[in-house]
């Protein structure tokens, strides 16, 4: 691919601020530190049609929002790789300016592990007919009352929105505990549901590279964040896994203490966002983002 010449500027002023690491070193890197991340930065089409085994996904064009919810130690050592060294060197450069102090940039990038025979993997695609009533061949000499049924049939399942792959997770209920008036404090409580055979890894995983749980609320003027408490995860058995995983499942909820300043005009609605990444056994499905309203005040009755 031809690179313009005001994007190559940028690379180049960034390799000059950024350590960058050959296919050798970083498998050196990995054997040598356990905790080490290989992080791929590439679009989420080039990461589902291939991307290392042991790499974690956080696309350039979020690294900045989500690198410190995913990886908040910035002592963490990251190696990061995009198609061929170019993105990596910048995203590299942003991690360190975001005071990430361990991060290095892939040489070669994904073709250079792809050269080099590094295990590789691919996501699952899906097409939206699994989520649709099973297709139905048509059959003329089927008569005119199963025809009518079928259409009806077909007719309920397109009302019915359609979940992407992934998408196991649902807000059941956002209960708000204490009185919501300036100056005093509240519980809000977020209840989760998950589908069932389906979890996720709780707020503190197993291992430093898996997806945490994370509910953030937006700054909203006269309201402070004091503390967001999770529950314990669940341990879990995968089979292909040597370590049990940190999860939950079925039904849990989050907890968030609110302290309202003494000019806080109500009612108001906090936006919310629940990160979470739904696996089934070891079989995980790209991150979604779970939208949340937390109601104070008669808004909160309202509900």
């Amino acid at each position: 691919m031809q690179h313009s010449p005001g994007f190559l500027k940028l690379v180049d002023e960034a390799r000059q601020r950024v350590k960058e690491v050959t296919v050798d070193e970083l498998r050196a890197r990995l054997a040598s530190n356990p905790k080490a991340v290989l992080m791929d930065v590439r679009e989420d089409g080039e990461w589902q049609a291939g991307h290392a085994t042991q790499a974690v996904h956080l696309g350039k064009g979020i690294l900045e929002r989500d690198l410190e919810q995913r990886f908040p130690d910035p002592e963490v050592e990251i190696i990061m790789y995009c198609g061929g060294g170019y993105r990596s060197a910048l995203t590299a450069d942003a991690a360190q300016q975001m005071g990430y102090r361990n991060v290095f940039s892939l040489v070669g990038g994904y073709k250079g592990l792809v050269a080099a025979n590094w295990p590789m993997k691919k996501e699952p695609r899906f097409s939206l007919n699994r989520n649709l009533h099973p297709r139905i061949q048509p059959d003329m000499r089927k008569t005119l009352l199963t025809l009518a049924s079928l259409a009806l049939t077909l007719a309920a399942a397109a009302a019915e929105p359609q979940k992407k792959p992934g998408e196991a997770a649902s807000i059941e209920k956002v209960e708000v505990q204490g009185d919501a008036k300036a100056g005093g404090n509240v519980i809000a409580v977020v209840r989760v549901k998950l589908e069932k055979n389906w979890h996720v890894q709780s707020n503190k995983p197993s291992e430093p590279n898996f997806i945490p749980t994370v509910l953030t609320l937006a700054p909203t003027p006269g309201v402070k964040v004091t503390t967001i408490k999770y529950p314990e995860g669940k341990s879990e058995k995968v089979q292909g896994l040597a370590k049990p995983l940190s999860v939950y499942d079925g039904d849990f909820q989050i907890s968030v203490l609110l302290a309202l300043d003494a000019r806080v005009k109500l009612p108001l609605t906090i936006p919310a966002v629940l990160n979470y990444q739904a696996c089934q056994g070891a079989s995980c499905y790209p991150p979604k983002r779970l939208k949340v309203e937390i109601p104070l005040g008669e808004t909160a009755k309202k509900k």
